[in-house]
């Protein structure tokens, strides 16, 4: 990992905001257990690596996954290394893919392509992005982050065609007010069928005049929100759309919930 000036020091655990985000999905369940089997066994699980921000608070360059192993057995304080040195958003995330490489838990294509969108949004450069990704071919970064380019021109040409279905726009104003190609906001708006034998993703995937459908879920719920998150960032939806999708999905955990207590209630029954 890149050599960056740090002191060592113990941090409030509420005083630590934020974190750097390396991973497409949530915390990674097998990661936790693994941690907290380190903690259980008597082993230290070591110090975060953070940065103070301008209003006095800290986020997590390195530790996301510790940090909440240390919150889940009741920590108030945590042992840090905190940046001591002024650092660009592009060096503070590459620093921080950097970190989490090195674990246990292999990053995957997703992950690459998350990490690649968050390098675009800090204005790096392709050379920057090859250069964030020294152990990877540069053809296969190249060939991420195109297909993050043209997921990004996807959501644009979305955001159009809903300026069109919902707002009344033409196909000019919608390209005008998006920076859209009036051709990509066509084909946005053009019905596409689904591939014959081709299963029906199980997350929310239309949204239109009516609003957003949902079709039943049976992955796990990370995967489940990871793919909803993915069309936040690349189809088009919005935080009204994002908001209604938790919902849905909190009525799904209820009624699992009630699933399992009705199972619970049969077998307290069983002779």
């Amino acid at each position: 990992m890149k050599k960056v000036k740090t002191y060592p020091t113990t941090i409030r655990v509420s005083k630590i905001t934020d974190a750097v985000k390396t991973r497409a999905g949530g915390l990674n369940q097998t990661r936790l257990e693994f941690f907290q089997g380190i903690r259980s066994n008597g082993g230290s699980l070591g110090a975060l690596l953070l940065e103070e921000m301008p209003d006095g608070n800290f986020r997590v360059v390195g530790g996301n996954h510790r940090l909440q192993v240390y919150k889940n057995n009741g920590a108030t304080e945590v042992p840090a290394d905190v940046i001591d040195e002024s650092l660009t958003e592009l060096e503070i995330f590459r620093l921080a893919v950097e970190d989490n490489s090195g674990g246990s838990q292999p990053f995957t294509e997703e992950d690459l392509r998350h990490q690649i969108r968050q390098l675009l949004a800090s204005g790096a450069t392709m050379k920057d992005v090859i250069a964030s990704f020294p152990s990877i071919p540069a053809n296969f970064v190249i060939r991420a982050a195109n297909t993050v380019k043209a997921m990004q021109a996807k959501a644009i040409a979305n955001r159009g065609a809903i300026l069109v279905i919902n707002k009344g726009y033409t196909v000019k104003e919608a390209s005008e007010q998006t920076g859209a190609p009036e051709a990509s906001i066509r084909a946005a708006l053009t019905p596409r069928k689904e591939k014959e034998g081709k299963s029906p993703l199980d997350v929310p995937i239309q949204m239109g005049a009516q609003g957003i459908a949902f079709r039943a879920t049976s992955r796990r719920w990370s995967a489940w929100f990871e793919s909803a998150e993915a069309k936040y960032h690349e189809e088009g939806y919005g935080k009204k759309e994002m908001m209604k999708i938790l919902s849905h999905q909190k009525q799904l955990l209820r009624d699992a919930i009630n699933a399992v207590k009705e199972r619970e209630d049969r077998v307290e029954k069983l002779a």
